[in-house]
């Protein structure tokens, strides 16, 4: 088997599209295997059967969260093929970063034209992550955005949330090592932000990086200030000038991070509890179909 499709069935997008996908599939690649997933959970089981018949390329349909939890399984299975995705989810901010078509039947003709490009992602505490790692406001935003309005209204709706979290931000004290500063860095903070990717595709709170390249930017928000913090945020988002004394920036490839108060961090959006994080950039780079 060359190629297969793997297919999370239950996206409300993809279920919208599956007609046009399964005809447009067929069209193009007639040899193809389809396998939707009877529920997301399904994923690595349905991978693990396919990397039996070791296929040339894998193509992942779906969100961001299809996308790069695909994508981690794989690179824990060692599959060193090509790997496309179709973005069917709301944001497709991966696809966005690596330049792939947000249109169906364009994505598939890149997907037949084999193109691939090196692209290196972040691991934090053991979970992937394509463009960013958060702790503080940002990550609170995330944790309580509306999932109806971000739908609606896409980006919209992050800003709506910030306003409403803004009232009950509060700083946090920090201690980060990691390998792009001598010392050990401590402070007081309302946001630290790790990009993976060049954020400008979403929204644009922090100097970012490449998905290619093989480090990552380290941002820390360090006023105590609420005012300087969202004002911060805001001439980031809409590329107004930036607010360069209370941001610390630092390159870096690996850092561990402990805050006090613990705070929740999110990857790509998803938040999650465990504390201190440890992220990484990865070592290898996986070859995505653009």
């Amino acid at each position: 088997m060359s190629l297969v499709f793997i297919v999370n069935a239950k996206a409300s997008r993809v279920q919208r599209k599956m007609h046009q996908l399964e005809n447009s599939i067929a069209s193009l690649f007639p040899t193809a295997k389809v396998l939707p997933l009877k529920k997301p959970t399904d994923l690595a089981k349905t991978i693990h059967h396919v990397m039996k018949e070791k296929p040339r390329t894998i193509v992942l349909v779906g969100g961001d969260g299809t996308v790069i939890s695909g994508i981690d399984i794989l690179k824990q299975k060692g599959y060193n093929g090509k790997i496309g995705i179709i973005p069917l989810g709301t944001a497709n901010y991966l696809a966005r970063n690596i330049g792939t078509p947000l249109d169906l039947d364009e994505a598939l003709t890149r997907i037949k034209r084999g193109r691939t490009r090196d692209v290196r992602f972040g691991q934090a505490n053991g979970t992937l992550f394509s463009l960013f790692a958060g702790i503080g406001f940002t990550t609170k935003i995330s944790q309580h955005v509306s999932v109806t309005l971000k739908q609606k209204t896409g980006q919209l709706a992050y800003i709506v949330e910030g306003f409403r979290q803004f009232k009950d931000a509060r700083h946090f004290t920090y201690d980060i090592t990691t390998d792009g500063t001598r010392d050990t860095l401590h402070g007081k903070a309302h946001q630290i932000l790790i990009a993976n990717a060049d954020l400008s595709h979403q929204l644009p709170v922090a100097p970012s990086t490449s998905i290619s390249r093989a480090s990552m930017m380290l941002t820390i928000y360090t006023s105590k200030s609420k005012i300087r913090l969202i004002l911060s945020l805001l001439l980031y988002i809409f590329s107004l000038g930036r607010v360069k004394t209370n941001i610390q920036t630092y390159r870096i490839t690996k850092a561990r991070i402990k805050t006090s108060p613990m705070q929740k961090f999110s990857l790509d959006g998803e938040v999650f509890d465990a504390e201190p994080v440890d992220v990484t950039i990865s070592e290898d780079a996986v070859k995505l179909i653009i």
